[in-house]
């Protein structure tokens, strides 16, 4: 069973929302698709930059992780874990999530939107 993702995405943690926000709207010019207070995607040429509070996650400001949006994370991750990848699963207000990392380290992510 393959997995199949929606789409991908690059978050960033960040020190301060409203400030990061500005930068890649307004100095960078980008497009702000959504704002959910705790995540805000924003729109680049090819690519969707999530920002996130580095205080909420943990996280390290210079920290980045790879996203993937799935229909079914259950469903994604089961396949995935067949094939060795271990999952720590999070579960914020508006979406489900199953972190993973590559052989490097490199935190990646599904992430499966709640109804």
């Amino acid at each position: 069973m393959a997995v199949v993702f929606k789409r991908g995405k690059v978050a960033v943690m960040v020190a301060t929302m409203a400030r990061s926000i500005k930068f890649y709207t307004k100095t960078l010019g980008l497009k702000l698709l959504a704002n959910y207070g705790e995540w805000a995607e924003i729109k680049g040429p090819g690519i969707t930059i999530g920002l996130y509070p580095a205080k909420r996650s943990g996280r390290k400001e210079e920290s980045v992780s790879i996203g993937f949006e799935v229909k079914d994370l259950d469903k994604a991750a089961k396949a995935l874990a067949k094939k060795g990848v271990k999952f720590q699963f999070f579960d914020e207000d508006y979406m489900r999530f199953a972190y993973f990392s590559d052989p490097d380290g490199t935190e990646l992510y599904l992430a499966e939107k709640k109804k």
